[in-house]
């Protein structure tokens, strides 16, 4: 893979995950949290990026426009993935 090709990718949130809903649940206070996938270099709208709750089975993967949603824990940790970019994390 060329440097070129790699070098200034990073997977970002065109908005910063966004609380879209709160519930609360009986132990834990859940959030819907999404927002829509971007290369950094190009602000392109990156389909198929792989989101998982980190440290569970949890996950969803981008649609066509970049966009995701996912419930997770108050505080949770998702990790990004898409294959030739580097893997990124986010609270």
């Amino acid at each position: 893979m060329s440097n070129r090709f790699c070098k200034g990718f990073l997977l970002t949130i065109l908005s910063a995950l966004a609380i879209l809903a709160n519930s609360f649940g009986a132990d834990a206070q859940t959030i819907t949290a999404g927002g829509t996938v971007v290369d950094s270099s190009t602000g392109e709208a990156l389909p198929g990026v792989v989101v998982v709750v980190k440290g569970t089975s949890e996950h969803v993967i981008s649609d066509m426009d970049g966009k995701f949603s996912l419930t997770v824990s108050s505080g949770a940790v998702l990790e990004f993935s898409l294959m030739g970019y580097k893997t990124i994390e986010k609270k």
